[in-house]
C-alpha cells in the first residue's frame, strides 16, 4: 500500500499540478492525512520543488470556536495570506480526524470563522483565476471517513485508488486520455442547444443555449475526476426527476427528493426523509429553487456507491443537479446563498436527447 501511496503522490504533482523544479508548492490537509502528507513531500524533492506544509488541527480549532472571542475568530495569521500570494501550487488533502467534530458548534462562530478567511480566500481566488496559482483537492484515505461510510480502512484505499486508476502499471497515461476524451465531448455537447432526460423515474428537458461545458478530468480542482459539467438556462427546466440517493444540507440528510419543475422554478418538493431540511434550503432566498447546474459522471472504475458525494458524482452514469448558486465557470447566472447536490443512478433505461438526436444511453455517451 504504501508503494500504492507514492504512485498516487506522483500522480497529483506529476499530472494534475504539473510540478517543476524550484516551484513553491503548499501540501495541507488535517492531521489525519498526515502519513500521506510526508510521503507527497518526499516526492516534491525528488521533483526540486520546495514544499511547505500546513496542518490543519480540527481539535485545535474547536477550541478557538468554543472560547474564542470575536477579534479572535475573525483573526488570520498574515503568514497564511503571504504564503498563497507567493506559491504556484496547492495541494489541499482531504481527510478527517472526527467527521463530527463541528456538530455541536454555534453556526454563528463558525461564520465569523470564515468573514476572518475572506482576505486569505480573496488572494487564493483571484490566483487562480488569474492562472498564477494551480490547485486541486485530493481524497486522502483515512480511518474516520472509512467508519463514517460503514467500510474497513483498507477497502476504502481501495475505493479511492480504483477511482484514481493506481492499479494501473501507468495512471497518469490513462488520466491523459481520458482528459483529450473529455475535451472532445465537450466541443460536441457545447454546441447542443436543449436536451431532454428521460428515465422511469425521469422527465425533464433543459435549454442550454449560450452555455459552455467543463469537465473534470483530475486537473481541476478535485482529484479523481470523471465528470461533464454544464448549467442550463436558468428558466428553461421543465418536467419530474426523482433521486435515488441521498443529499446532505448543513450536514443533514434528506432522501428520496422528488422535484417537479416549471418555467425554471421548482413547483413541487417531497422527501421521503428529511422534508424539513429540504424545505429550509428552498426557503434560503428565490435563486434555491431554480437549478445551478447539471453534471454527468464519466468515471467507469468506480462501481460502488460510497455516500461520500464528492467521489460518487464521478460514478459514470450517474447524473447530479445541483440547486441554487450555478457552478463556475460554465455561464451560469442562478445566484443564491445556498447550493444543494442532488444524485441518481442514470444508468438503466436511460436516454438523453440533444436537438432531436439520441446522444446517451444507458450510462454512456453515443457522440
Amino acid at each position: 500500500m504504501d508503494y500504492k501511496l507514492k504512485k498516487y503522490a506522483e500522480l497529483l504533482l506529476k499530472y494534475s499540478l504539473k510540478i517543476k523544479s524550484k516551484e513553491k508548492l503548499i501540501i495541507k490537509g488535517e492531521l489525519a492525512t498526515l502519513h500521506m502528507i510526508r510521503v507527497v513531500y518526499k516526492v516534491a524533492l525528488e521533483l526540486g520543488a520546495f514544499p511547505e506544509i500546513q496542518i490543519i488541527d480540527t481539535r485545535t480549532e474547536e477550541i478557538l470556536f468554543r472560547n474564542g472571542n470575536t477579534d479572535q475568530l475573525k483573526y488570520i495569521p498574515e503568514h497564511l495570506v503571504k504564503s498563497v500570494e507567493d506559491a504556484d501550487a496547492m495541494l489541499s488533502l482531504l481527510g478527517d480526524t472526527n467527521t463530527s467534530i463541528f456538530d455541536n458548534i454555534d453556526n454563528n462562530k463558525i461564520d465569523l470563522a470564515l468573514q476572518g478567511y475572506y482576505s486569505y480566500s480573496k488572494v487564493f481566488t483571484e490566483r487562480i483565476r488569474a492562472k498564477k496559482l494551480r490547485w486541486i483537492q485530493a481524497i486522502c484515505p483515512t480511518e474516520a471517513n472509512a467508519q463514517e461510510l460503514k467500510m474497513s480502512y483498507s477497502d476504502y484505499e481501495n475505493l479511492i485508488y480504483a477511482a484514481s486508476y493506481i492499479n494501473l502499471e501507468h495512471p497518469i497515461n490513462k488520466w491523459v486520455e481520458i482528459h483529450r476524451e473529455q475535451e472532445r465531448l465537450i466541443k460536441v455537447l457545447s454546441a447542443k442547444r436543449k436536451i431532454k432526460l428521460s428515465t422511469n423515474n425521469i422527465d425533464l428537458k433543459m435549454g442550454l443555449e449560450g452555455r459552455k461545458w467543463k469537465h473534470c478530468s483530475g486537473q481541476q480542482q478535485m482529484f479523481p475526476g470523471g465528470e461533464l459539467s454544464c448549467a442550463p438556462v436558468e428558466t428553461s427546466v421543465d418536467g419530474y426527476i426523482e433521486f435515488n440517493q441521498p443529499a446532505f444540507f448543513n450536514g443533514n440528510r434528506i432522501e428520496g427528493v422528488k422535484l417537479r419543475f416549471e418555467n425554471g422554478h421548482i413547483t413541487e418538493a417531497k422527501a421521503d426523509y428529511g422534508q424539513s431540511y429540504l424545505d429550509e434550503f428552498l426557503s434560503i432566498d428565490k435563486g434555491a429553487s431554480f437549478v445551478g447546474g447539471i453534471s454527468f459522471g464519466t468515471n467507469t472504475s468506480l462501481k460502488h456507491y460510497s455516500l461520500n458525494q464528492t467521489i460518487d458524482e464521478k460514478i459514470a452514469g450517474n447524473l447530479q443537479i445541483i440547486l441554487g448558486r450555478s457552478i463556475d465557470h460554465v455561464g451560469g447566472k442562478n445566484k443564491s446563498a445556498g447550493q444543494l447536490k442532488l444524485l441518481t443512478s442514470f444508468s438503466k433505461n436511460s436516454s438523453v436527447y440533444s436537438d432531436g438526436r439520441l446522444i446517451f444511453s444507458n450510462g454512456r455517451f453515443l457522440i
